[in-house]
Order: C-alpha cells, then structure tokens, then sequence
C-alpha cells in the first residue's frame, strides 16, 4: 500500500492532493486529522422540573383524589 501524507490550509471545500495524476480512477481512502479537539454536543434543556419550585406537596393527596373523580366522571 502505498501512502501519501501532506499537510494543507483548507480554505474552500477542495483540497489539491499533491502528484494526483498517479491517484486518478484509484480507489483511496482519506483521512483527516486535526490538532484542535472536536466541539462536545449541546446538552438539550428539558422543561422536566421546572415548575417544582411551585409544588405544594400538601396538596397531592388531594389532587389525586380530584384528578382521578374527574376522570371516572369522564368515562360515565
């Protein structure tokens, strides 16, 4: 196997590859390396949670009982 390593500047989306001629109508494989490390994803917000600084833990008791009266009301 045959390999050619070359450092560039990309400064569009086509790279010349140095002596291309003998890499026409071959199959190759490319590899890319940088020194820079790879930007790490955005964790995404939820909005799970973000009315329990509201939560009136005395009131579940009564809002279950509230809740599941309507519910059997609704399947009559």
């Amino acid at each position: 196997m045959y390999e050619l390593e070359f450092e560039t500047d990309i400064i569009t989306e086509f790279l010349k590859i140095p002596h291309f001629e003998q890499f026409k109508n071959k199959h190759v494989r490319i590899v890319i390396q940088t020194d820079f490390e790879q930007p790490k994803p955005k964790k995404h917000k939820t909005l799970a949670g973000a009315l329990n600084k509201y939560a009136k833990p005395e009131l579940i008791a009564s809002e279950k009982e509230i809740a599941w009266s309507a519910v059997a009301e609704g399947k009559r």
